[in-house]
C-alpha cells in the first residue's frame, strides 16, 4: 500500500514537473525603442537595436556561457515524452484568395499559385508554375504514409522542369540535380533543402543555370521560409556549442558573423537548446541583407508571417518552484497536515536547484506516509484522487501558468525585434495565429493528460494581443475535453474546430478585441482539420469521419447558428491536405476545388452551395494540382494528367 501512495505522489509531482519543462518565465513585453534600421557593418557583422524591455543581448561570450550554466543548473529533470520534434508546424488552413497575377505570358490569361496563408506572401512547396512551365521537386519528404517507394526512388531526388502550356505540347524539358521546397520569383527558382539554398535562372527553362548558393554549417537547419516582395526570409536554428556559443557563423562560405552582443535572450532563465537565426536574403543575388538571432527551445516551433511582421513561437520552459507549491496546496489541503505543507513552502527559500527541491518534496511526503497505517494510507490515496477531481478549474488555472508558448515579433522591413510575449498553451500550426488591424489573434490548447491524476481533460483558449503582445482579450475553456484540430481567422471572425468524439465547430466574434465571444457552435460527427473560406459566408472543411476523408460545407452567414449544409465522403483513408494546406486548390472562376487522395485525385464543384464530385482521376498518390487558363494539371510523383475544366475530359498526360 505504501508503494501505491508513493506512486500516486510521484505521478502528481512528476506530471507537474513535466509541465514545468514547458513552463513560463515572467511576463515580458519588449518594445522597440530605436527605429533606426540596422545596417550591415563593414566587418560583415549584422547589427540590431539592443534596447528592449525584459529581453536583451549578451554582451560577451562569457555572458552567454553563464546563461547556459544557469540553464543547466535548473534543468536536471527527467525529460518527458511530450516534446515535439524540432520541426516547424505548418499544416492548417489557407488564404482567403489565391493570387493569379497576369504576367506577360503569351496565351495565358490566368494561372494558380501555391495555396498560402496570407495572399502575397509565398510559401515553399514541391510544385511551382509561372503559367508556362511547371517546376516539380521530387524529394524524400513527400513520401505518403504507408506507401513504400519503388527501387528507383532515390534516382528521382531532382527538380524537373515541364513545358506545361499549351497542354497538348506538354513535355519534360530539363532536370536540376537539386531537390527541396521551391519558391519562384520572376525568373529565379529557389530550391531550399534542410541545410542548403540554391537559386537558378530559369529564363531559359530548357537550360536552368545556377546563380547563387548558400550552405549552412553542420548543426544548422533551415526550418521554414517565405518569399515576400522579392526577398527571401529564412528561419533557421543552430545547435549551441557550450564551449563556444558565440559568435555564430551560420554559413559555410558566406562571411556573415552574428556577434554575442546581437543575440537576444530573456532576462529570466529559461531552457535553451538552439539559437533562432532569421535572415532576409535578396532573391536575385543571394546577399544577406538583414539578420536577427535569439535563444529559445526548438520544440514545437511555429512561424507565421503577415505583410508587416513575422512571428516565431516556441514552447517556454521555466523551473519556478512557486507553481508546484500552489498546486500541492490545492491537492493536499485538508489531507496533508499543515506542518508538512509548511515544510514544502519553506523549500522555496532554499538556494538549491529545482530538481533538488522536487527531491525534498518526496522526502517530506514520505516522512508523513510512514506515520500512517495501511488503512490510513488507502484513505489518503483516495482523498488525493478525489481532491484532484474536485479542483479541475483551479488546476487548469495553474496549468495555464506553467504550460506556455513564447512569441517573438520581428519587423519584415529590417528584422528588428518589435515585441515579445507569451500565451498559455500550444499551437497546432501557423494558422493558429492571425494579425488583423495590428492585433494578433491566437488559439491554443493545453494537451490532454498533462494534468495530474484523475484528469484526462484538455482545454482550449483564444487570446487577442495588442501591438506589444500584451493580452487584451480572451475566451477561455471552450471545447472542453476536446483539442483543437483546425483554425481559420477571417477579418473579425474566427472559426475553430475541436475534436474528441464529435466535431464542435465554433464561431468566434472578434469585432471587439477586448471582448471576444463565442457566437455559435455546431456539433457533428468526425472532424475538420482543414478549413478554407469559399466565400465570406461559406467555409469548406476537410477532415475525417469513420476513417474516411470527409468534405463539409458550412454556412456561417448567421454566426450564432452555423450549419453544415452539405457533406461528401471519399473512399480514401488519407489526403495530403491533412498534412499540408499546399495540397488544396480552389478555382473560383469555375467554382471547383481539388483534393488529392491515395487512390487518385478528385475535382469537386461547389456550385449552388452543393458539393458534387465532377471528376475522379485514377492516379496513384496524387500530390498537387494547379490550373493554367481552363486546364487543371493533376500531379503525382511521376505523372501529370491534364483535365479540361469545362468538359472534364482528359486532354493529355505525361509520364516524367
Amino acid at each position: 500500500m505504501k508503494n501505491t501512495i508513493k506512486e500516486i505522489i510521484l505521478l502528481v509531482i512528476a506530471t507537474f514537473a513535466l509541465l514545468v519543462v514547458y513552463g513560463v518565465f515572467k511576463n515580458y513585453s519588449v518594445i522597440k525603442e530605436d527605429e533606426q534600421s540596422p545596417k550591415q557593418k563593414q566587418n560583415n557583422e549584422i547589427s540590431q537595436p539592443s534596447e528592449l524591455k525584459n529581453i536583451k543581448t549578451f554582451e560577451l561570450e562569457e555572458d552567454f556561457k553563464g546563461y547556459l550554466n544557469k540553464v543547466q543548473e535548473v534543468a536536471s529533470l527527467p525529460s518527458g515524452s511530450f516534446l515535439v520534434s524540432p520541426k516547424v508546424l505548418n499544416k492548417g488552413v489557407a488564404a482567403m484568395e489565391e493570387g493569379a497575377p497576369s504576367y506577360a505570358v503569351p496565351s495565358v490569361s490566368r494561372y494558380s499559385e501555391t495555396n498560402v496563408q496570407v495572399v502575397g506572401i509565398d510559401e515553399p512547396d514541391i510544385v511551382k508554375t509561372n503559367g508556362k512551365e511547371i517546376f516539380i521537386s521530387q524529394k524524400e519528404g513527400i513520401i505518403m504514409p504507408f506507401i513504400y517507394p519503388g527501387p528507383d526512388f532515390e534516382k528521382n531526388f531532382v527538380t524537373k522542369t515541364i513545358k506545361a502550356f499549351p497542354p497538348q505540347d506538354m513535355k519534360l524539358t530539363a532536370k536540376i540535380d537539386e531537390n527541396g521546397d521551391l519558391l519562384l520569383h520572376n525568373n529565379t527558382l529557389v530550391i531550399i533543402g534542410f541545410d542548403k539554398i540554391t537559386a537558378f535562372d530559369v529564363s531559359n527553362p530548357e537550360k536552368p543555370s545556377k546563380i547563387w548558393e548558400v550552405k549552412m554549417k553542420e548543426g544548422s537547419i533551415i526550418q521554414t521560409d517565405r518569399l515576400y516582395e522579392g526577398s527571401l526570409y529564412i528561419v533557421s536554428t543552430s545547435g549551441i556549442d557550450y564551449k563556444k556559443p558565440c559568435p555564430i557563423e551560420p554559413f559555410l562560405e558566406k562571411d556573415i558573423v552574428i556577434p554575442c552582443n546581437e543575440i537576444y535572450h530573456p532576462i529570466d532563465i529559461m531552457p535553451t537548446d538552439v539559437t533562432f537565426n532569421i535572415f532576409k536574403i535578396d532573391t536575385q543575388t543571394g546577399k544577406v541583407e538583414q539578420s536577427a538571432s535569439f535563444v529559445g527551445d526548438s520544440a514545437n516551433t511555429v512561424v507565421y508571417m503577415s505583410k508587416d511582421n513575422m512571428y516565431v513561437t516556441y514552447l517556454m520552459q521555466n523551473y519556478s518552484f512557486e507553481p508546484i507549491v500552489e498546486f500541492l496546496e490545492v491537492v493536499f489541503e485538508g489531507i496533508l497536515p499543515e506542518k508538512y505543507i509548511n515544510k514544502i513552502k519553506k523549500l522555496n527559500e532554499y538556494d538549491i536547484s529545482f530538481s533538488s527541491k522536487i527531491g525534498e518534496v518526496f522526502i517530506i511526503i514520505d516522512e508523513y506516509t510512514r506515520t500512517l497505517s495501511e488503512d490510513e494510507r488507502l484513505k489518503f490515496e483516495n482523498d488525493i484522487e478525489n481532491k484532484v477531481k474536485e479542483n479541475q478549474d483551479k488546476l487548469k488555472d495553474i496549468s495555464r501558468k506553467l504550460f506556455k508558448t513564447s512569441i517573438i515579433k520581428l519587423s519584415n522591413k529590417d528584422l528588428s525585434l518589435v515585441a515579445g510575449g507569451q500565451v498559455p498553451g500550444t499551437l497546432i500550426s501557423q494558422f493558429s495565429m492571425d494579425e488583423y488591424k495590428g492585433k494578433l489573434r491566437i488559439a491554443t490548447s493545453i494537451r490532454e493528460n498533462l494534468l495530474a491524476i484523475g484528469s484526462s481533460e484538455s482545454f482550449n483558449d483564444l487570446y487577442v494581443l495588442d501591438e506589444n503582445l500584451n493580452i487584451i482579450g480572451k475566451v477561455l475553456d471552450f471545447g472542453k475535453r476536446e483539442r483543437i484540430y483546425g483554425v481559420r481567422f477571417i477579418e473579425d471572425k474566427g472559426y475553430i474546430v475541436t475534436f474528441r468524439e464529435i466535431d464542435p465547430f465554433f464561431v468566434v466574434d472578434l469585432s471587439d478585441p477586448k471582448n471576444p465571444q463565442i457566437k455559435g457552435e455546431l456539433k457533428i460527427p468526425g472532424y475538420s482539420s482543414y478549413l478554407h473560406p469559399i466565400t465570406k459566408d461559406l467555409i469548406l472543411g476537410v477532415g475525417k469521419e469513420d476513417n474516411k476523408v470527409k468534405v463539409s460545407l458550412f454556412d456561417v452567414s448567421d454566426p450564432s447558428d452555423p450549419k453544415e449544409i452539405d457533406r461528401y465522403y471519399l473512399e480514401e483513408f488519407w489526403s495530403d491536405i491533412l498534412n499540408t494546406h499546399h495540397a488544396f486548390l480552389l478555382d473560383r472562376d469555375h467554382k471547383l476545388f481539388f483534393l488529392p487522395g491515395n487512390k487518385g485525385g478528385y475535382i469537386f464543384s461547389y456550385e449552388g452551395d452543393k458539393i458534387n464530385l465532377k471528376k475522379a482521376i485514377t492516379q496513384t498518390n496524387a500530390l498537387r494540382a494547379l490550373y493554367i487558363n481552363d486546364y487543371m494539371y493533376i500531379i503525382s510523383r511521376d505523372k501529370i494528367v491534364v483535365i479540361d475544366e469545362i468538359t472534364f475530359e482528359r486532354v493529355n498526360e505525361l509520364n516524367y
